[in-house]
């Protein structure tokens, strides 16, 4: 009868290399090897007649007592019963030790194959994200040198990249409905209704971008392979009761105020000012883009990007009184690196002069609403609606403009230019009767 194992024999093994065995029933030998620190079981076997060994764990008394495959430490009991595991196995795969790094070479390939995985899809969430979506467009926006691009990424920066990172993490094409909700819920409960909307915009003309990208070459050019079947913006409402057109009109008393104040003011602001004003109340973003080779002594080109336009529309201006000393004043001193009138100043900067100024006169209004207090009163000196629209390059975008209509209109604007600085000239000068005073103190 071969003799077993007993617990204090292998206890007793105290110097390194020391063995002690007995026979498993069903072919082959449980080991206890001494180790410099711990005694290993080892079940050993021959294989094509070759002795061969396979390490199964370490001996501990209060080890595993089952034999489970994935135990770490057994005791003798449990050393017994995956040794009779072994050798059932063994029948079955021929050598052990080749079975197991068989079976380890797989664990790693799956374990590298669920790594790769995991680092294809955080590239393609980085890549294919609702952050670089919306870094796409604001991109594709510059590309078509939109003055909004700026307006765009510093909105879509701060109300969906860094106020929800998880959302705009995930992929683009995994966005819902839901998540946008999200986003423009915070924006609205943060008291900002305006911008809600325009983000609103933002995201779903990004969203259309990234549609676009398969059948427009302009749009792949920037948004390939977002892969995007829906926009989840679409199905939000528009806030339309925050979207009013505004109202507010100043007074000619109003307008003779702020002038007076502008024209006694060097800032590049106030001088901003009182140039689009003495132009018919040219949009800030086109006028403070104007280049010292778009001006000559008799008229500017503005270039008009505004609404779908791939190209700008060129619009061209006459210069008629101090407009000439007002625009060549302004392109002194150029920025080094700015370009644009008054060596770069923002639209953003000009805004908030204005809503200064307001202040100070005790009646608030901003710059829309001096464009807009600029076409009322030329409506009332009897300009036509024609002249004003291409003098304020506005409602143009029909086919025959677009298409056809080729005529600069120049001498119209020269003629309704000129009126209406003779007006400006007399509301600055106290020679315009105005419907009441408004004291300044500057």
């Amino acid at each position: 009868m071969a003799k077993l194992l007993q617990s204090s024999s292998i206890d007793g093994l105290k110097k390194k290399d020391q063995t002690v065995r007995e026979q498993v029933p069903t072919g082959g030998s449980l080991v206890a090897r001494r180790l410099t620190n711990h005694t290993a079981w080892r079940y050993h076997y021959r294989h094509d007649g070759r002795a061969r060994k396979y390490t199964f764990g370490s001996y501990d008394p209060r080890g595993n007592m089952k034999g489970d495959p994935d135990a770490g430490t057994y005791t003798l009991a449990g050393a017994r019963k995956r040794a009779a595991q072994l050798s059932m196995l063994r029948d079955e795969v021929g050598d052990l030790v080749e079975h197991f790094a068989e079976v380890q070479a797989q664990a790693k390939r799956v374990r590298d194959e669920a790594q790769a995985e995991r680092t294809r899809r955080k590239i393609q969430a980085m890549d294919y994200s609702l952050a670089k979506l919306c870094e796409a467009y604001w991109c594709h926006l510059a590309e078509q040198k939109r003055r909004s691009a700026t307006d765009v990424k510093n909105a879509l920066t701060k109300w969906v990249i860094n106020k929800h990172p998880t959302i705009a993490a995930k992929t683009a094409d995994s966005v819902t409905t839901d998540d946008v909700m999200v986003i423009l819920r915070a924006i609205f409960n943060a008291g900002h209704t305006t911008m809600t909307n325009r983000v609103r915009s933002h995201l779903s003309a990004a969203y259309t971008l990234g549609a676009d990208s398969s059948v427009n070459a302009i749009a792949a050019n920037r948004a390939s392979g977002f892969n995007l079947t829906i926009n989840p913006v679409q199905p939000t409402k528009r806030l339309g009761e925050f979207e009013r057109a505004g109202e507010r009109v100043l007074s000619e008393a109003e307008l003779q105020a702020l002038l007076q104040y502008v024209v006694n003011d060097p800032r590049r602001e106030a001088q901003a000012v009182l140039l689009s004003l003495r132009l018919g109340g040219q949009r800030l973003s086109q006028l403070l883009a104007l280049k010292a080779t778009d001006a000559t002594d008799s008229s500017i080109t503005l270039w008009d990007n505004k609404g779908k336009r791939l190209q700008p529309r060129r619009h061209e201006l006459p210069l008629v009184g101090d407009t000439v000393k007002l625009v060549h004043q302004a392109l002194e001193n150029p920025h080094p690196q700015r370009s644009g009138l008054y060596s770069g100043i923002s639209m953003h900067t000009v805004s908030k002069y204005v809503r200064t100024v307001s202040a100070e006169l005790g009646d608030a209004f901003t710059w829309r609403d001096l464009r807009r207090t600029c076409e009322t009163l030329m409506a009332g000196m009897g300009i036509s609606k024609d002249t004003r629209a291409q003098l304020l390059s506005h409602g143009l975008g029909g086919v025959q403009d677009k298409h056809y209509d080729r005529y600069t209109y120049l001498p119209e604007k020269t003629n309704a230019l000129t009126q209406w600085n003779d007006r400006l000239d007399a509301l600055i000068d106290g020679r315009q009767q105005t419907n009441n005073v408004v004291s300044i103190t500057r």
